[in-house]
């Protein structure tokens, strides 16, 4: 336990505190504070500082000058600035240049934190000073499927908890932080399959004195001392015969096996039903009818929540607009003037195409109306800008700037292959073909599958990732190990590595998918096998790469440089 004291802008009342010893400075609490110790106590007493007292309630407490600080039995972690909820008192300076503040609560109402297996889960209300403080967490994240925030349940992060917030009495507090060391050195047996042995089950011990004699009588099993860890054949009967026996040990059974459907499939189908029936619930009852018949539609053609939230709120404003007339009377000149008005408001041009195609699944999915000519209505003419292109220089550089495996998994696999996000993240273990160094892509935009290449640089890669994170079904997992990585997670690992590599260029997890495409070009390769690797459907889209190729512009002498060479002959 620590006293802080706050406000402090008295630089001669700083320099005396600055005597005590053990003194900090808490940049969370944005206090300084020392020992709650009876020494820490008088000293500060002893520099005849004027202040007050406020305990937890609002009351002000007589100052006794004799009066010592009793210490709390569990005065343990040195760095925490609050008092236990149960008795808790504010010191204020009653000089006017200076408001000096000790020891205030800082427990929040309604806050309520949980340990569940391995992990924290906490509820708060509301706050962006309480949110930030949990994402200085380790390994914290929200799940907006539980509302609430998912932190991992590790001795720094109890630590960092109780500093923060001094949620738990000193007693429990001290039966979590055992249980956690005891988690910490507890027996454990990882099962996993490695790329490099797909045809066999690796098994991982961890803790004090693993039985290692179990693992020497089973059959064919090799020991890689390198990774150290047990290769044994792959097989039923020996998975059921591993697990039996380390569960009789008291072991904690960590089982990494691939599976071959995704863990919460189901779930994720009930999720967007509910999504959309909570989206549904928000647009008025007079367009309520029209709206289900419209989702309906959407949900039955498996389209995704983005399109379906994207297309139900733009064909709402379609629905609610009055400057046209009625739906049952509206025509395709009606709603081409409907285009024309929310054209000429700031909409972006990708943004008016999403309009455009929300109007126009109605028409041709949902209903059939003979008098509506939906061939006559307008899409906006395409600008054809040219994609950024970083050289192959920064792109080194931004794989150098990265530490995290798993983030340099990640970006690896996007340049390597050429990928777009969402096909990164919907990447599962089985698609990933070792043997014949191929990438299988399923159902990306379109719904076409497709090969790409598997690298040795890339395979090396995601052998040391695979056998430290040990991904079970989807090859980039999230914090859940249920779900796939999210894809704005994704993003900002590529905008970070970005910036550290100092490119001030937007860049992108698209602009390394131009970079792989504009980078073969420069090397010779034909545009049609690139087409293929990228899953264009049309060539025109991947002659874009011509226009900022170097293949043929290195070949090609500017005249400026041109004209300086005939010049420096003649002048010699």
């Amino acid at each position: 336990m620590r006293i802080g004291m706050y406000n402090i802008k008295d630089r001669t009342s700083l320099s005396k505190i600055m005597t005590i010893e053990d003194v900090e400075y808490c940049k969370i609490n944005k206090c300084w504070h020392i020992p709650y110790s009876s020494e820490s106590y008088q000293t500060f007493k002893a520099f005849c500082l004027d202040f007050k007292i406020i305990q937890s309630n609002g009351t002000i407490e007589s100052i006794d000058k004799k009066a010592t600080i009793k210490k709390p039995n569990c005065a343990r972690d040195e760095h925490t600035v609050i008092d236990s909820p149960k008795e808790s008192l504010t010191v204020e300076s009653n000089n006017d240049t200076q408001k000096t503040a000790v020891i205030r609560k800082l427990n929040p109402e309604g806050i309520k934190i949980t340990l569940n297996k391995n992990v924290f889960r906490i509820d708060i209300p509301y706050s962006k000073r309480l949110i930030g403080i949990i994402k200085k967490c380790k390994r914290a994240y929200w799940s907006a499927s539980n509302q609430e925030w998912i932190v991992k349940a590790n001795v720094y992060n109890l630590n960092f908890l109780q500093r923060s917030f001094n949620y738990w009495p000193c007693d429990q507090f001290e039966e979590i932080e055992a249980l956690l060391d005891l988690q910490k050195h507890r027996l454990t047996v990882e099962l996993f399959v490695s790329p490099k042995h797909p045809k066999s089950i690796t098994v991982k011990l961890k803790g004090k004195n693993p039985d290692f004699n179990f693992m020497k009588s089973i059959p064919l099993r090799v020991y890689d001392k390198s990774n150290r860890h047990w290769i044994v054949p792959l097989s039923e009967a020996n998975l059921r015969r591993i697990k039996s026996h380390f569960l009789n040990h008291q072991f904690e059974i960590i089982d990494r096996m691939p599976k071959e459907r995704p863990p919460n499939e189901h779930q994720k189908k009930r999720n967007v039903k509910k999504r959309t029936d909570h989206l549904l619930s928000k647009f008025p009852k007079s367009i309520s009818e029209t709206m289900h018949m419209y989702a309906d539609v959407l949900l039955a053609q498996n389209y995704s929540w983005s399109t379906i939230k994207t297309y139900t709120g733009e064909f709402a404003k379609y629905l609610l607009t009055k400057k046209i007339p009625a739906l049952e009377e509206r025509t395709s000149k009606d709603t081409n003037r409907y285009l024309k008005l929310i054209a000429e408001s700031s909409i972006s041009e990708s943004q008016l195409n999403q309009v455009v195609s929300a109007i126009k699944f109605y028409y041709q999915k949902v209903i059939f109306n003979p008098h509506f000519e939906i061939e006559n209505i307008r899409r906006p003419r395409k600008s054809r800008p040219l994609p950024v292109i970083l050289s192959i220089t920064e792109v080194d550089r931004m794989f150098r700037s990265l530490e995290n495996i798993k983030h340099v998994a990640i970006v690896y696999t996007i340049y390597s292959a050429g990928l777009r996000r969402e096909e990164l993240i919907r990447l599962r273990l089985q698609d990933i073909i070792w043997e014949r160094n191929q990438i299988h892509i399923v159902r990306s935009k379109n719904k076409k599958d497709r090969y790409v290449m598997l690298s040795q640089t890339l395979k090396d890669v995601l052998y040391k990732y695979i056998n430290e994170y040990k991904p079970i079904y989807w090859l980039f997992e999230g914090m859940d190990k249920k779900s796939p990585y999210s894809s704005s997670s994704t993003l900002k690992i590529v905008k970070r590595a970005a910036k550290k590599a100092g490119i001030t260029r937007k860049v992108t997890t698209h602009t390394l998918r131009h970079c792989f495409a504009t980078h073969l070009l420069d090397f010779g390769t034909d545009v049609r096998f690139i087409k293929e690797l990228l899953g264009h459907k049309d060539i025109k889209t991947t002659l874009i790469y011509t226009h900022v190729t170097n293949q043929n512009l290195k070949y090609i002498e500017s005249p400026l440089d041109t004209m300086g060479r005939k010049l420096g002959k003649k002048r010699n």
